[in-house]
């Protein structure tokens, strides 16, 4: 949506979005002192597209704003955008098309109207109350986000998740979103004594044992079982 309205039909390129995470990538990657082509912590990454040589300054904008992620009209945060060093290709493919899986979300569930013309009526100044029917109309039948697990924590059961950070699909943010609150709720020592939750720089939307980087499922078992029995 950013892209077909800041830069048109012609979008954003897909090596153009390549080489802007590419330098993110380059200027955040030793932010924790080790150099391995990750990036550690993606919300401690400022790096601004404007930086990049071949990007105009329209295509920096637009990267930047994706980075970003949505905002209401108050500058609020209405979701996370893709972490920076995050490929570009599964929400943009081409870049300058939308997910078949999203259009058909907005299609045939959010609008339910098969002629729905995405590129012609959906703005960046008006994607909130977008998102607010998204969410009046499914909250009661998708809401899978509750922060009450009071009958997790008397069943002495523990909660294990992990997210990996560079998930083009699903990005981070929901999960910090959700940690966050959670804390909010039982407070941080209390929220830790029956659930963690892991982030892995590098991995994207797949089992970490089968993504280029990351750590193997067994590591993963093997933390939740020292976890659990100690």
């Amino acid at each position: 949506m950013v892209v077909n309205q800041l830069l048109g039909s012609a979008g954003l390129p897909e090596e153009k979005s390549d080489a802007a995470n590419a330098a993110a990538v380059a200027a955040c990657d030793g932010d924790d002192g080790v150099v391995d082509r990750t990036i550690a912590e993606p919300r401690r990454c400022q790096f601004d597209a404007s930086k990049v040589d071949g990007l105009s300054a329209a295509e920096a904008k637009a990267v930047n704003l994706i980075w970003d992620g949505p905002r209401n009209r108050r500058g609020g945060r209405l979701w996370g955008g893709i972490t920076r060093g995050t490929s570009f290709h599964t929400l943009l493919p081409g870049g300058n098309a939308m997910s078949p899986m999203i259009e058909t979300y907005l299609r045939y569930w959010l609008y339910q109207d098969a002629a729905f013309d995405w590129r012609a009526k959906l703005t960046m100044a008006n994607f909130e109350e977008a998102v607010e029917l998204s969410y009046r109309k499914f909250r009661d039948s998708a809401a899978t986000d509750s922060t009450d697990l009071s009958r997790v924590q008397r069943s002495g059961a523990k909660v294990i998740f992990y997210h990996g950070t560079n998930d083009p699909l699903i990005v981070p943010f929901g999960s910090y979103n959700y940690q966050q609150r959670l804390f909010d709720r039982y407070g941080v020592k209390r929220t830790r004594s029956f659930v963690r939750t892991f982030y892995f720089p590098g991995v994207a939307h797949t089992d970490p044992a089968l993504a280029g980087n990351g750590p193997a499922r067994e590591q993963v078992l093997d933390a939740l079982q020292a976890w659990v029995e100690r």
